[in-house]
């Protein structure tokens, strides 16, 4: 892996990591790019290496020319790796164990924003889940926005992962009507799916 060397060679690999995570999200997503842009850049540079690291499992799943039984395999192999990533202390000896950078960088933000490991887990089993015939799933990113006169920011997330099947109709809007029942009066809410 092209970053993880160049990461490993730098004085600051995570500035590396977040360069090429940043690429990730303005290749994948408009929206949601152009809305992180709105954030603190320390802010930003964690959910630029967060997206990635969602984003590589779904591309397995949805993208790469794979069969199923490879699908599960690789993602066998990147949790294992973000695994291995949680047990190792510094973004740097991950990287020098092996670990690929957006799984060691996604570790280290876990770590420090105190997000708790069992959450990616569930997703990753919801992607392993997408690999079966109609074990489809749907994940919905939420970003709230706060309004003060003509200037919008992001105020905080809600993500969602749900079976496509319940993002049809009323379950899809409940989980929509759920995080609108948080909103404070100066705050919207802004959906990806």
């Amino acid at each position: 892996d092209e970053v993880r060397r160049r990461a490993r060679a730098a004085t600051d690999p995570w500035a590396i990591i977040v360069r090429a995570a940043r690429g990730v999200m303005r290749a994948y997503t408009t929206g949601f790019f152009m809305a992180s842009r709105f954030l603190p850049p320390c802010k930003r540079d964690r959910v630029e290496v967060i997206y990635a690291a969602v984003r590589y499992p779904d591309e397995v799943v949805d993208t790469f020319p794979l069969s199923p039984r490879e699908r599960l395999e690789r993602l066998d192999r990147w949790q294992a790796a973000h695994e291995r990533a949680l047990e190792i202390a510094s973004l740097r000896g991950a990287l020098d164990d092996g670990v690929p950078c957006f799984a060691a960088a996604f570790a280290q933000v876990e770590r420090e924003c105190g997000i708790p490991p069992e959450h990616y887990r569930e997703f990753l089993a919801a992607m392993r889940r997408d690999v079966e015939p109609g074990g489809m799933i749907g994940v919905i990113i939420a970003v709230v926005m706060r309004v003060d006169h003509r200037h919008w920011w992001p105020s905080r997330s809600v993500t969602s992962i749900r079976p496509k099947r319940w993002l049809m109709g009323s379950p899809q809007q409940r989980v929509l009507d759920e995080a609108r029942m948080h909103l404070a009066g100066d705050e919207v809410l802004v959906v990806q799916q």
